[in-house]
């Protein structure tokens, strides 16, 4: 017997369901411990939603990643915040970004998202936007230059004197 199906005999569970399905949003569940949570989680987002999961802080957020992945293994995606930074920084690390970006493009490509409330709170541009602004280059493609920079500006991306890798 799979563990959703335990759940479809839970006459709180089919209110959720008519809810999700009839587009009730926001709602807020009270009083399931952690492995419930998880589990009442993935039985909703089993049925192909798209959801994003919101946990109160970082620590809870990935706990609740490794059980919400104990029951649809790969289909949760962690979404870190940015770390708080009081100074510029010349050498910032990128790997956050990088890894904020990953994880939202899996979630465009159809996973659940698993994030704090710190993490929601921080500029993500929308998925038309990026999709937008987001392109390949290509072994042996001729660019103009000029065309190129003005594109990375409007993408963000600032002119540094040095590079260092």
């Amino acid at each position: 017997m799979r563990l959703d199906n335990i759940l479809s005999d839970s006459a709180e569970f089919n209110e959720i369901m008519s809810c999700v399905e009839g587009g009730v949003f926001p709602f807020n569940i009270c009083g399931a411990v952690d492995a419930q949570k998880a589990h009442m989680i993935s039985a909703v987002c089993g049925k192909e939603r798209r959801a994003m999961v919101i946990a109160p802080n970082e620590t809870a957020a990935r706990r609740l990643l490794d059980d919400l992945n104990f029951f649809i293994k790969g289909k949760f995606v962690y979404i870190p915040p940015r770390p708080m930074l009081l100074h510029k920084v010349d050498a910032a690390d990128h790997d956050i970004d990088n890894r904020r970006m990953s994880a939202l493009k899996s979630v465009d490509e159809g996973a659940f998202g698993v994030l704090s409330i710190e993490s929601l709170l921080q500029f993500v541009p929308g998925v038309k936007e990026l999709r937008d602004l987001s392109f390949n280059v290509q072994v042996g493609t001729v660019i103009n230059t000029d065309d190129f920079a003005r594109r990375l500006t409007n993408m963000g991306y600032v002119r540094m004197d040095t590079v260092e890798g």
